[in-house]
């Protein structure tokens, strides 16, 4: 499943975003626009940006009984921001039919908006420069048996980067846009067999790193590896293998040092096919474009009562060869879909009573995010320091059907259900989303300070940090007046 941030139609966070690190000064003022069916909003800010872009949809015509008839248009229309939260009109263009945002790319001087026409296979892209001017708008033809599902790489070149699966997971494409969006280079990973999964990525001026697995949905044959691409051409620099015949590597986090060295960190499982309660052992390992691998460092982290499941969001290397990672730890649960799959033939009617009843309680996988863990590694692997944090509101996550508690938090984390959302610019504190309130832990004294809060649960969001007050930016969706709202939380 794609990580991300930004692939899925336009939902309670109204723009989704791949990175955002403001550089606003914090400030009570805040900005309430209204939505509806008819009316969607979002706002992004390019990183290290002073002004921030702001994107409303609406429209015209609408009928909800065909909102793909002729007669329909829809008009998006664009707005600067700036520290104040304060909006500028700057451009506005009418698109063909009811398109709906599917989601929103930030560039190093241009953001990418792609819209869906809803009741044909075509989707609308428009790129905006930083004034929040149209320079290019595109309309393109979208194969059914293709994924409607995109995320957006960070990354620091002039363009977008895009990255989609083929139909069923079999595939996965990588594409590189230029502002005018014509196509500057694409790759494509097909799957062994069965299904590819994109784990983690990171990106810097010169190589594009993705962490890929074939074969992902078979525990016993899956195969992780890393493959380095040239940013500027796309053109495979490097391909290595993280797993061994006899062992199996999870990939949840990972980030380039200075010297352009991917390191990684994850789960590691000394069994090819490990159990699916098997929390794995966590391991770091050094990865460079020319081939080298540096040794794994393993660190059992049993022996300190962590035996749950642990993803591992935030990974950094510092100067002096050490490393610290901050990860969530989960419990996941499968009522009837794990036994109705498992069942012998004998057994039949239950499968057949898990159909029939597959849209209620009686068949689901549940996520429950339970604490925070930040560890320090010294430079040879030791274990430096370990600290965890309890918390009880933690909410949940919940899909249909059986799913692996592995590619649970996978997807739990694509779409907000894990409660980590970034660390501070300067390191000393992360947040987290919980259902009714954002939550700022300091990393030096582990203190909770509530930053802001709702009466409705899932109302809340964060969408990045200011860099010079470390305030962040929160958005808030209030349904019974149909309204969301922009604020600074308080410090």
């Amino acid at each position: 499943m794609l990580r991300i941030v930004a692939h899925r139609a336009w939902r309670l966070r109204l723009a989704l975003v791949a990175a955002l690190q403001l550089t606003f000064a914090a400030s009570a003022q805040e900005l309430t626009l209204p939505i509806t069916i008819r009316h969607h909003a979002g706002a992004v800010w390019p990183t290290g940006g002073r002004t921030g872009r702001l994107t409303r949809v609406d429209a015209d015509n609408p009928t909800t009984r065909n909102p793909a008839i002729n007669r329909s248009t829809t008009r998006v229309r664009f707005e600067r921001l700036d520290a104040g939260l304060r909006a500028t009109p700057t451009d506005s263009v009418r698109l063909p039919g009811w398109c709906t945002p599917m989601f929103t790319a930030v560039g190093a001087q241009h953001t990418l908006h792609r819209f869906r026409r809803q009741g044909s296979d075509s989707m609308i892209s428009l790129a905006a420069d930083t004034n929040g001017r149209i320079v290019a708008v595109k309309r393109q033809l979208h194969n059914r048996e293709k994924s409607w599902e995109y995320l957006a790489i960070d990354h620091p070149l002039e363009g977008f980067l895009l990255a989609n699966y083929g139909a069923r997971h079999r595939q996965l494409w990588v594409r590189f846009l230029r502002p005018d969006l014509s196509e500057a280079w694409v790759w494509n990973l097909p799957a062994t067999a069965n299904q590819v999964r994109l784990d983690a990525y990171a990106a810097d001026e010169q190589h594009l790193w993705l962490v890929v697995t074939d074969r992902a949905d078979r525990r016993r044959r899956a195969a992780t590896t890393a493959v380095c691409l040239d940013l500027r051409t796309g053109r495979p620099v490097q391909r290595l293998a993280l797993d061994t015949p006899k062992t199996h590597r999870h990939v949840t986090a990972c980030t380039l040092d200075s010297a352009h060295r991917l390191l990684v960190a994850g789960a590691a499982f000394d069994k090819r096919r490990p159990a699916h309660g098997a929390p794995g052992k966590l391991f770091t390992r050094h990865l460079s474009p020319d081939g080298t691998l540096s040794p794994e460092l393993q660190v059992d982290l049993g022996g300190r009562r962590i035996n749950r499941h642990v993803y591992w969001h935030h990974i950094e290397a510092r100067p002096d060869g050490s490393v610290r990672l901050a990860g969530e730890t989960y419990t996941a649960t499968s009522k009837l879909a794990h036994h109705a799959r498992v069942a012998p033939l004998w057994l039949i009617p239950v499968q057949i009573f898990s159909i029939f009843f597959h849209s209620n309680l009686l068949n689901y996988s549940t996520l429950r995010p339970r604490g925070m863990i930040v560890a320090e590694l010294a430079s040879n692997g030791t274990l430096e320091s370990f600290r965890s944090l309890e918390l009880p509101d933690g909410g949940k996550f919940k899909v249909h059907g059986f799913v692996p508690p592995r590619s649970l938090a996978v997807l739990a984390a694509q779409y907000g259900g894990l409660r980590w959302r970034g660390i501070s610019p300067d390191s000393g504190s992360f947040l987290l989303r919980s259902p009714r309130r954002v939550v700022r832990v300091g990393l030096r004294d582990w203190s909770l300070t509530t930053i802001a809060t709702a009466g409705r649960k899932n109302a809340l969001d964060v969408w990045g940090y200011s860099g010079a007050s470390a305030a962040p930016l929160v958005v808030e969706t209030a349904r019974r007046n149909r309204s969301v709202r922009f604020f600074y939380a308080a410090p």
